[in-house]
C-alpha cells in the first residue's frame, strides 16, 4: 500500500514526532510504501524560539502558513497514495486537514 504521512519527524522534539518515525519504520518493515511529509515547523518563531536541529530538505510543510499547504497538496498528487495518514494533536490542524482532503481527493486516516 502506498501511504502518503504527514507527521512531525525528527529532529523536531517532542513525543508525536518521536512515534511518527517508529510508526513510519514499522509500516516499511511491513512492505508498505510510505511517502513521509515532514513539518517544517509548528509554531511561530515568536513562540517556540531557541535552538533547533537542522532540517531535512524534503520538509517544507509549516503549520502556520497556508501557502505551504498548497505545496503539499501538489506533492501528495504528484505521488498518487492509496492513504494520507495524519497525525492530529491539535485543533489548529483542523483547516490543513480539511485542504488536503478537499484538494487531494484522498482516503484520509486520521491519528
Amino acid at each position: 500500500m502506498r501511504i502518503a504521512f504527514i507527521s512531525p519527524f525528527p529532529p523536531l522534539k517532542g513525543g508525536i514526532a518521536r512515534f511518527s518515525s517508529l510508526l513510519d519504520a514499522a509500516l516499511r518493515r511491513f512492505g508498505d510504501d510510505v511517502i513521509s511529509l515532514p513539518f517544517r515547523a509548528l509554531y511561530p518563531g515568536f513562540i517556540a524560539h531557541g535552538v533547533t536541529s537542522p532540517l531535512p530538505d524534503d520538509a517544507r510543510l509549516v503549520l502556520f502558513n497556508p501557502f505551504s499547504w498548497i505545496g503539499a497538496v501538489r506533492q501528495i498528487k504528484s505521488q498518487n497514495p492509496d492513504i494520507l495518514l495524519v497525525a492530529y494533536w491539535t485543533g489548529f490542524l483542523a483547516p490543513l486537514l480539511f485542504v488536503l482532503r478537499r484538494f487531494t481527493g484522498i482516503r484520509m486516516v486520521v491519528l
